[in-house]
């Protein structure tokens, strides 16, 4: 009896050990299918520069610390903008740029002055505190004075930086429709209620193209006020990012990843459930922006050479933060060689603009308007019909509506809204070919794209077909 009774419990334990591999086993393969990126679909567009400071001089960072005199170690000017200032930020969008990073700090006279350090007398020729000095005093300082490459040697740009110092309002009055990155250096209350000052009255559309970093206090009135805002703090990125370790291999997102702006290094990236294209596309689908840096992400590390850009998976979609947006924008990996599309949607991805569609406006209404490209433009030659076969120059699309465009004979291209939010429109984009007459049969491309409001349309050198 005993020896049946160990048999019947050696079978049992069999039984359980073979039910425990089997959930074990059940369990891996769950967590591996709802996180690999093999069968996911390919995220929607390219990655976006993200320039740091504009256009500006740049330093090695070994042995960097918190108060370094920065301005007294940069390398050989390649260049003549200085870091912070218009003519800075006007060459970054120039050169490529799809956003803009500069800082604020706080005046005597309850201004945000567009500046780095806390202390004016590194770069200026200044001495004391920002916050010691009003706005129009600041305007009087040379922000080249004390930039040197060579010991102090030489100063390359002394008495060519005076006046350069502006307001943050400043800013967006000489460029009200382009995208920002505002690092509040300065925390607290008061820098909170000036930048909610300058953000009141912005449309949506707006704030969507402005993300606000720094202090959490300050962090907090902002989205207090603005709950569209994408706003950093290193409370709330690490409330996102842990809540995501903890949860994201189930697939759910935490509300602390919604509508959020999130910065993390590549080298931690690759661990994150899902990463690169799964994790990507669950982060467009709650409207969240990702910032990749380099290194560790203490010293605002970019990717500034084309071997730095060779790491980032091709799947990337998000901003690639830069210090020499001179030297990779002209890269494949941006949106930059139009002559090289292949296909509409190839275009598209590459220039951020519609095929055949001179003008998009993404409304505050959640409403999409396209005007057809019938002067000039790439895909002039298409004509713009509704849903029902009607001949429009324009239209007014809501989420799920259709727009077309056709030749009349063999090309048409399909545009579908499928979501829209802060400032951009996610579109399914139905490429189609009929070559029959030509023995060839019908050809179909689909792809996902997102467009912001433009006007004009780049020429392409070759047809896309």
């Amino acid at each position: 009896m005993q020896g049946n009774g160990n048999k019947s419990g050696r079978i049992r334990f069999k039984t359980l050990l073979v039910r425990g591999a089997i959930l074990v086993f059940a369990l891996v393969l769950f967590v591996f299918l709802n996180n690999t990126s093999l069968f996911s679909q390919r995220p929607a567009g390219k990655p976006k520069i993200l320039a740091h400071r504009g256009l500006a001089q740049t330093f090695d960072i070994k042995g960097l610390k918190w108060d370094s005199n920065t301005a007294s170690i940069i390398h050989k000017p390649e260049h003549a903008f200085l870091e912070n200032t218009l003519p800075s930020m006007r060459a970054a969008f120039d050169l490529g740029a799809d956003m803009v990073e500069f800082d604020v700090r706080l005046t005597s006279d309850q201004q945000l002055a567009v500046f780095h350090d806390f202390l004016l007398d590194y770069r200026t020729d200044g001495k004391g505190l920002v916050a010691s000095f009003t706005m129009a005093e600041l305007r009087e300082l040379d922000l080249g004075y004390g930039y040197t490459a060579d010991g102090g040697k030489t100063y390359p740009f002394r008495g060519k930086g005076t006046g350069l110092m502006v307001s943050a309002e400043e800013v967006f009055a000489a460029f009200p429709d382009k995208s920002f990155l505002i690092h509040a250096k300065d925390g607290g209350e008061t820098v909170g209620r000036l930048l909610t000052a300058l953000f009141k009255g912005k449309s949506s559309e707006w704030l969507g193209k402005i993300g606000v970093y720094g202090d959490h206090d300050t962090m907090m009135v902002l989205k207090s006020e603005f709950p569209q805002l994408k706003v950093l703090s290193m409370q709330t990125l690490k409330r996102a990012l842990i809540s995501y370790i903890l949860l994201g291999w189930t697939g759910y997102i935490p509300d602390s990843m919604k509508n959020a702006q999130i910065h993390i290094p590549l080298k931690y990236a690759r661990y994150l459930w899902g990463w690169p294209g799964k994790f990507l596309n669950r982060m467009d689908s709650v409207n969240t922006r990702l910032v990749l840096v380099a290194g560790d992400g203490k010293w605002s590390e970019g990717f500034d050479t084309e071997a730095d850009l060779a790491t980032i998976p091709d799947e990337f979609n998000g901003y690639v933060w830069t210090n020499r947006v001179d030297r990779i924008a002209s890269s494949t990996k941006f949106r930059r060689n139009i002559d090289k599309a292949e296909s509409c949607i190839d275009y598209i991805e590459q220039t951020g603009k519609l095929w055949g569609v001179s003008e998009v406006t993404v409304n505050d209404n959640q409403t999409v308007t396209m005007v057809d490209a019938t002067h000039g433009g790439a895909g002039c030659g298409l004509t713009m019909y509704d849903g029902a076969a009607n001949f429009v120059a324009s239209l007014t699309l809501t989420v799920g509506q259709s727009v077309t465009l056709s030749d009349g004979h063999h090309a048409s291209l399909q545009y579908t809204i499928k979501s829209i939010g802060s400032g951009s429109a996610e579109i399914d984009v139905l490429e189609r070919f009929d070559a029959r007459s030509f023995g060839r049969g019908i050809t179909e491309k689909r792809g996902i794209v997102k467009v912001a409001s433009y006007k004009g349309l780049d020429s392409s050198p070759k047809p896309v077909k």
